[in-house]
């Protein structure tokens, strides 16, 4: 995630279901948001796990999770840059631009 700059492309992937957003990011940096910050979405109750949040300012161009875009073989449930798979990317790229 630290790699990601402004301008970048970013798919939101639902484990199970499959892409349910396209966004570009807005800026070139990472935000650790930690268990007390007032921004994050959820608490996690793990027991130390997932203490930290990392979250990358986006746009979001397309958010239809009744619509979502599956992908095969289904993507890591974690961050995973797919810069060098054009193959799942055009998939996603079409799956919008159909309206399928």
């Amino acid at each position: 995630m630290r790699r990601v700059r402004a301008g970048d492309v970013i798919f939101m992937y639902a484990n199970g279901i499959g892409v349910i957003g396209i966004g570009r990011a807005t800026e070139s940096r990472l935000e650790i948001l930690t268990p007390d910050h007032p921004d994050r979405i959820r608490a996690f109750a793990t027991e130390g796990e997932n203490e930290e949040k990392w979250r990358i300012p986006v746009e979001w161009l397309v958010w239809d999770n009744t619509d979502p875009c599956p992908v095969a073989p289904p993507l890591r449930p974690t961050f995973t840059e797919i810069t060098h798979h054009g193959d799942r990317v055009r998939l996603v790229r079409d799956h919008y631009l159909s309206g399928t």
